[in-house]
């Protein structure tokens, strides 16, 4: 069994196959298609594989309103407006996703003994997002480093300048206990 619901921009939230108002299909869920570029070479039999790139995705869906039909397809005007934002929530026995799109029509046959509202909405990104939110931790770390620090100090300098002439600098060679931790501000620390 599957479900689908569909939500606007504002937020309203429709589940088709939870409600006893629409019967629904859908097309477009399956793996997209992609444009392949190949290249002929010279004494090489067929073509060079360049790239390839996934397709913009085109889900369809055929609603099929039920009991009060007028009121059951004036509703879905809510949910669905031409060149507006959607969002398709697909889920199966395996798979609980969402996927973003536009919707280019939105066609329904009024005078149609039985009515049906074919919507084609055109996703640019292609893949399913995962509907539960999962947060991945690549590595843990702490947000300090340390590192051994060698500086050159001046020494012999007067405030005012003078004595600018006989600057006399000595490598300070800080010893393997004495470290710069680069936390909110400059700390210097000695470990042991």
């Amino acid at each position: 069994m599957y479900q689908i619901a569909i939500q606007n921009a504002t937020g309203d939230r429709l589940e088709l196959t939870e409600n006893k108002d629409y019967i629904v299909t859908a097309s477009g869920l399956s793996p997209e298609n992609a444009n392949i570029v190949t290249a002929t070479v010279a004494n090489m039999p067929g073509a060079k594989y360049i790239s390839s790139k996934k397709q913009k995705r085109n889900i369809v869906l055929m609603i099929y309103p039920q009991r009060d039909i007028e009121t059951s397809r004036i509703n879905l005007y809510k949910y669905i407006s031409t060149g507006a934002w959607i969002r398709v929530f697909f889920r199966n026995g395996t798979r609980n996703v969402y996927i973003d799109g536009y919707v280019e029509s939105f066609e329904t046959d009024l005078f149609a003994r039985t009515q049906v509202a074919q919507v084609s909405i055109l996703c640019p990104v292609p893949a399913f997002i995962d509907a539960q939110e999962m947060t991945v931790v690549n590595s843990v770390s702490t947000p300090k480093f340390s590192f051994p620090f060698y500086t050159l100090i001046a020494s012999n300098l007067v405030p005012g300048g003078a004595g600018l002439d006989a600057i006399r600098c000595e490598l300070i060679n800080m010893t393997d206990t004495t470290l710069i931790l680069n936390s909110d501000k400059l700390e210097e620390s000695t470990l042991g």
